[in-house]
């Protein structure tokens, strides 16, 4: 669902103005996002654009700005020797796989290269990219369904109105942890956020009084204080937030993962199946660019201003110790 892509800078100084249109779309709410390899790849771009006139640089300064850079990623440890672009990001690739890697040509038959004529004019299998899949809901499959965004992510936010300290719950928070310790992943991440409503633990799905909402969270503060850093990785974080609907809020029930590149939508189940009665699949589906900032705006306060939906009962910070 999420999928990165090298693009040589000189190949998009040579197509941009007459595939305006089909970079502008490529990598809007598709799945796909581009990599800034090397770490100065717009300088590198512009230089290449040269002494264009200032109509032209305007247009592609739009079309980096607007469309392809904002949710683009740039490869904390990557390297470039200086040499050509293509045999310096095929190295890169050997490093830490691209999905694909747009030139001109492919002269050395490279698996993963993609002559950018064959993405426009033909329908090239590693272009395509899904939206949505369906997977087994187990912890494992879960993470794994999403651990290309999170390993390409520098923020990770999972957002789950029922998340309470138990293995079917924790075991999904805690595969996300290893993916991002992992040492595959192309930011250094040491921290991931946790929202939740404790909806468990409602009575009759009724929302709890001001003073029950103060006895759940400072009970669930204490299970996590207790369990987390037995359960994550050395210096690791996990910062909790704790929110409850206000009066005539919206009602919080579906679960997400946002982060800065891309966001995901798992319907009722970002948790390991539990009984029977529960689904044995869950739908993972990549969401919008509006619908992540609605999102942010509703369950990040803190960047956003206050919650139009919901206030924030508790934050708090646990470090691991395993």
């Amino acid at each position: 669902m999420i999928q990165e892509y090298a693009l040589d800078p000189s190949v998009l100084v040579a197509e941009y103005s007459r595939q305006y249109g089909f970079l502008r779309d490529s990598f809007s709410d598709t799945g796909r996002v581009l990599s800034q390899y090397p770490r100065k790849w717009r300088q590198k771009v512009m230089r290449l654009l040269g002494g264009a006139p200032e109509r032209d640089r305007m247009r592609l300064e739009v079309l980096l700005s607007k469309w392809l850079l904002p949710h683009s990623i740039i490869r904390e440890h990557s390297v470039f020797n200086g040499g050509e672009w293509l045999i310096e990001a095929e190295n890169e690739d050997g490093r830490l796989p691209f999905h694909g890697i747009l030139s001109g040509t492919n002269p050395r038959g490279h698996d993963r290269v993609i002559p950018f004529d064959g993405i426009v004019t033909s329908d090239d299998p590693r272009w395509n990219c899904t939206r949505s899949c369906r997977v087994t809901r187990t912890a494992q499959d879960i993470v794994k369904a999403v651990a290309p965004m999170l390993m390409r992510s520098k923020r990770i936010v999972l957002i789950d109105p029922y998340f309470l300290m138990e293995p079917r719950f924790y075991n999904v928070l805690t595969g996300i942890v290893a993916v991002l310790t992992s040492g595959d992943c192309v930011h250094p991440v040491n921290e991931v956020q946790v929202c939740t409503a404790l909806k468990g633990r409602w009575a009759k799905g009724k929302l709890p009084d001001p003073t029950e909402q103060q006895r759940m969270t400072s009970y669930f503060e204490k299970e996590c204080v207790e369990q987390i850093p037995g359960l994550v990785s050395s210096g690791f974080r996990v910062n909790f937030t704790v929110y409850f609907e206000k009066e005539h809020g919206v009602d919080a029930h579906d679960r997400h993962i946002l982060t800065d590149i891309a966001g995901v939508d798992f319907g009722q189940g970002l948790d390991h199946r539990q009984a029977e009665q529960d689904e044995n699949h869950v739908r993972v589906n990549l969401l919008d660019f509006n619908e992540c900032c609605r999102l942010e705006e509703d369950f990040q306060p803190h960047m956003s201003g206050a919650s139009a939906s919901y206030h924030v009962e508790s934050e708090f910070i646990v470090e691991g110790r395993a």
